[in-house]
């Protein structure tokens, strides 16, 4: 009769804990952030805010950009540092990259690097068909 006893109250407390609602803090957050690059190769460091803890993953497929982690302090915010390839195209090109933090939170990256303005890329400077010479004697 006693055993029975204890196994009908064990009973009760694993339902009574498995039917607690899970604490709201505990969640896990996902936030987006918008991230412009010039054309040219550039680094950029940019601080995570919505990241409270360090930094446990970071995805990225885009082969013109690396994508960084830096030494985090628990002061301050997690940062990372990207550094991308020059943009030869007249294009933007753009990725993703997802950073996650140990608490589960995470921020992706909506990256964009602008594409070669008209004029200032290799190809337009022999580009031009013209016998005149670039100077003229006065």
């Amino acid at each position: 009769m006693k055993n029975i006893r204890q196994y009908i109250f064990a009973g009760i407390a694993i339902l009574m804990l498995t039917a607690c609602p899970s604490d709201p803090e505990s969640e896990t957050q996902s936030y987006t952030q918008d991230i412009m690059l010039p054309s040219t190769a550039s680094e950029m460091l940019v601080t995570l805010s919505q990241l409270k803890t360090s930094i446990a993953t970071v995805e990225n497929s885009a082969s013109w950009l690396s994508v960084e982690p830096q030494a985090y302090y628990s002061s301050g915010s997690p940062k990372v540092k990207l550094c991308s390839t020059a943009n030869t195209a007249k294009t933007e090109r753009k990725c993703n990259v997802t950073i996650t933090d140990s608490s589960g939170d995470k921020v992706v990256l909506s990256v964009t690097q602008q594409g070669v303005s008209e004029g200032t890329g290799i190809d337009d400077l022999h580009s031009s068909q013209t016998d005149k010479p670039a100077y003229r004697r006065q």
